[in-house]
């Protein structure tokens, strides 16, 4: 405010040199959609600032439309964002290795007696655009999980998680200021049993599910059954969506008929709910699911990701013991790394 905006165009003139006039047919893309379901209104369901929407209403006129168009970008099916080529992958492998080096940095650097700050300011950076802001929350409760850095300093036993998200692609992890319980009976090793292992198994059945074709209903269903019993639950979607913005829309949901398709980017994303104070357990990677065609595109044109995609691949398979299908493509530089203890990062779970 306070600037001379007088030589400016106005908004109305703008939309009217771009086609928008009486009795048009127009069309907002707006921040996200309702479904009809949550929406009972008469008005229309438009995400978009009121003022940009009054405009356009104006201007077309009671003989004009004016619908959303935020679906057609947006959902699972067909939505423009839900697929990606093998250009559009390449460069999500780039930002999803970049913030996965940048949460194992951090995590690496977290140690009693420094700042919050202090370890975030380990990860490398170089001004690329975020999808999200960096995240880092500790203590004894973290219950506000996705909050900034503070000066508060770690101690031995606080609960941490930590997050970092360029433009397609998000790392996460979560875990405790620990080192590997030495002892059967003491509260790491309790965390280990009840939290870690449970989660880590949720993590598994998640990466084993993906397939193309797959129902969202089913992979739903199979990673919640895992989690029966353990005392806590995922509590979002078991994964998403993800493109230049963080979360586009999900296939992962109760009854959803929505299949795993080729060109989807996704975020292996299992947000434990209910869990015990002073516990914290995530690993939250991003993958692209290609049919042999798109494999075959992606190695052609990009050969230097296509070998780094190979070998994570074979990493998940051979050292995690987990059975992905060939038509995932891991983005992330340790995919599915999970090293619940922080101060022994060399320390990850594998599935047996």
């Amino acid at each position: 405010m306070g600037q001379d905006r007088a030589a400016g165009m106005r908004l109305e003139d703008a939309l009217a040199q771009a086609g928008v006039r009486a009795g048009a047919q127009t069309a907002v893309v707006g921040w996200k959609y309702f479904e009809p379901e949550e929406w009972s209104s008469t008005a229309t369901r438009i995400a978009a600032p009121a003022f940009l929407v009054d405009v356009i209403r104006d201007l077309v006129g009671d003989a004009g439309e004016l619908t959303d168009a935020t679906d057609a970008v947006m959902n699972p099916r067909d939505g423009l964002r839900s697929l990606s080529s093998a250009d559009q992958i390449a460069a999500f492998e780039w930002a999803a290795a970049r913030a996965s080096h940048a949460v194992a940095a951090i995590v690496r650097a977290a140690e009693p007696g420094l700042t919050e700050r202090q370890a975030v300011a380990a990860m490398p950076y170089a001004g690329e655009p975020l999808s999200a802001h960096v995240l880092f929350a500790s203590g004894p409760e973290v219950a506000v999980g996705l909050r900034s850095a503070t000066d508060r300093k770690l101690e031995l036993g606080d609960a941490a998680t930590t997050a970092v998200g360029f433009w397609g692609g998000l790392c996460c992890r979560a875990g405790l200021i620990e080192s590997v319980p030495q002892k059967q009976r003491s509260h790491t090793a309790d965390y280990l049993e009840h939290m870690a292992i449970p989660y880590w198994r949720a993590i598994v059945t998640w990466y084993e599910s993906i397939r193309l074709g797959t129902r969202g209903r089913e992979i739903d269903a199979r990673v919640r059954g895992t989690l029966e019993g353990t005392g806590f639950g995922s509590a979002l979607n078991p994964g998403h969506l993800t493109h230049l913005d963080e979360w586009v829309h999900s296939p992962v949901r109760p009854e959803s008929e929505d299949p795993i398709r080729s060109g989807m980017c996704l975020q292996c994303d299992i947000i434990p709910d209910g869990v015990r104070p002073g516990w914290a357990a995530n690993c939250e990677d991003t993958l692209a699911v290609g049919d042999a065609d798109l494999r075959a595109a992606l190695a052609a044109r990009h050969p230097d990701v296509w070998s780094r995609v190979q070998a994570r691949q074979t990493f998940m398979r051979e050292r995690l013991g987990i059975a992905i299908a060939d038509e995932i493509l891991p983005l992330s530089a340790a995919p599915a790394y999970f090293a619940p203890f922080w101060l022994s990062p060399d320390h990850a779970l594998v599935a047996s």
